[in-house]
């Protein structure tokens, strides 16, 4: 999927007009990450791992990579991530840990 299809998409997701997703205590400021796109890649950034908004960036990752989506999921998700950069279905994927974990993908 292109990166302005995706943005589309990601409203239906959860994620706001801003990119920012909330879980249940959203109405009353909880954010738990943010997730948007332009014509150059995909960023999301990850402030808690919560069940709901992991499973939706599960679902973003397969829609944006035909067959690394769950592999890189498993990155993503795992305890102690590591800043990294990959190359996944011709895209490249820019891991990198701050305040809270983002992850950028780009055009190759």
């Amino acid at each position: 999927m292109d990166f302005l299809e995706f943005n589309k998409k990601s409203k239906s997701m959860g994620f706001g007009n801003t990119g920012r997703y909330g879980d249940n205590n959203y109405l009353q400021g909880f954010v738990v990450g943010l997730g948007w796109a332009d014509k150059e890649g995909a960023y999301f950034g990850i402030q808690q791992k919560t069940p709901k908004f992991m499973s939706t960036l599960k679902n973003c990752f397969n829609l944006l990579f035909p067959t690394k989506g769950n592999e890189l999921y498993k990155i993503v998700s795992a305890k102690n991530v590591k800043p990294q950069t990959l190359y996944m279905d011709g895209r490249k994927v820019v891991i990198e840990k701050e305040t809270y974990l983002y992850v950028n993908i780009y055009k190759k």
